[in-house]
């Protein structure tokens, strides 16, 4: 008789099989399921912790297989993460056979009593409003700690002060990356909505494109004036328009003192408009300068300073143009913000008293074309001569690192 492992050892070995990212193997899980009826009940969980649908033919397959199955629809117990992705441009294309993104929340409603993670991807609530009852369904995502709302068009700000509300009891984490809504000028005031109901956020991310407009200021004036304002720790904000408002400076203004982790992409301009004397409890800052080149060293030697915390850890993030490496060194990158000649008053800014318990300075290279491994190499090897050069005293410390992203 061949030798048989211990069930208790197989499902351990079924469990660590990646499911739930880019580098998910949901091929081997299904062969796991087909070995032998031992083997399938960890297998369909596993299977179940990630759930990605992008058509109406997924979706509407999971809805019959797996949701009404009596067998199967318990396990949706292990699942953690749900990703609904509606494929760009459907509704716009007249193809009304595909409302499922619509209708998913009201068909999941009370099936994933483990959801931790809701991802929604490209859906059009303006084309076709939710039902006035989505923010009683989505209530009863009882766990739900992170909702990611990605390239989403809505009919109001008020749609996600709904979903917020109704998911204040779990919900830690917002993300809303290039969600447009109408502007609603003729609204009433923010303030005048309740907010005991609203979440306390510890993460939001927020990402919009140059000229978006300022809808979501309203959203960002009611959380400013929730719990959210002293429970927020981490904080993304990338606004590439050349001045911020008065209403992103005022929720920037807000939530600054408790902010531990801030991530901005801004403009030089809307740069200065940071409350840097405020963030008097941050550790980790990092900066995206993607949107100019010639001013920015000179305005962060002068900017940095102001930050009355002790910084653990500093970030540069930046795009490297194609095509450089046929340069001398000297003459590498001399068209992006880290060969601007001003760089070197950097130098000084980080010996100060507020980057004294630094770890890691980053120079993050984000890839515009370069997709060749050798290639990054090369530019991360031309870069850190450059930063040797102009940074002395950083790199003396040991504490710098460049890499391609």
């Amino acid at each position: 008789m061949p030798p048989c492992l211990p069930g208790e050892l197989t499902d351990k070995i079924i469990s660590l099989v990646p499911n739930g990212s880019e580098h998910s193997d949901h091929n081997t899980l299904l062969n796991c399921a087909l070995v032998c009826q031992e083997w399938l009940p960890a297998s369909r969980m596993a299977l179940l912790h990630y759930i990605r649908l992008d058509s109406k033919a997924a979706y509407d397959s999971f809805v019959q297989h797996v949701l009404r199955s009596e067998r199967i629809a318990h396990c949706l117990d292990s699942t953690h993460v749900l990703w609904i992705h509606e494929p760009p441009g459907v509704v716009e294309s007249g193809n009304r056979g595909l409302p499922w993104s619509q209708r998913f929340i009201h068909d999941f409603a009370g099936h994933f009593l483990n959801l931790q993670k809701l991802s929604v991807w490209n859906v059009d609530w303006c084309a076709l409003p939710p039902h006035p009852s989505i923010h009683i369904a989505i209530s009863r995502f009882a766990s739900l700690q992170q909702l990611d709302l990605h390239s989403c068009r809505l009919p109001s700000w008020h749609t996600v002060r709904r979903l917020l509300a109704a998911l204040s009891p779990s919900l830690r984490s917002l993300i809303m990356w290039d969600v447009t809504c109408p502007a609603s000028p003729h609204d009433p005031p923010a303030l005048i909505y309740p907010t005991a109901s609203a979440p306390s956020l510890t993460a939001f991310d927020f990402k919009c494109h140059w000229g978006d407009g300022d809808c979501f200021i309203p959203l960002l004036r009611w959380l400013s004036h929730t719990t959210t304002r002293h429970s927020l720790r981490h904080l993304i904000f990338v606004r590439p328009d050349d001045r911020l408002s008065s209403g992103y400076m005022a929720f920037l203004m807000a939530m600054a003192p408790v902010l531990t982790n801030l991530d901005v992409g801004l403009s030089v301009t809307s740069l200065c408009d940071v409350p840097f004397s405020e963030l008097r409890s941050l550790q980790v800052l990092e900066l995206g300068l993607t949107w100019s080149k010639a001013s920015y060293w000179n305005d962060l030697s002068r900017l940095l300073p102001e930050i009355p915390s002790q910084l653990h850890a500093v970030a540069f993030s930046m795009f490297i143009a194609r095509g450089e490496l046929d340069k001398e060194a000297d003459e590498l990158l001399s068209e992006t913000p880290i060969e601007n000649h001003e760089m070197e008053l950097l130098d000084d800014v980080l010996q100060g008293d507020n980057f004294q318990n630094l770890g890691r300075v980053e120079f993050r290279l984000f890839d515009r074309g370069y997709s060749d491994t050798t290639q990054c190499a090369e530019v991360e090897a031309c870069v850190l001569e450059m930063v040797k050069r102009k940074l002395p005293h950083l790199v003396s410390r040991g504490i710098l690192k460049i890499r391609s992203i």
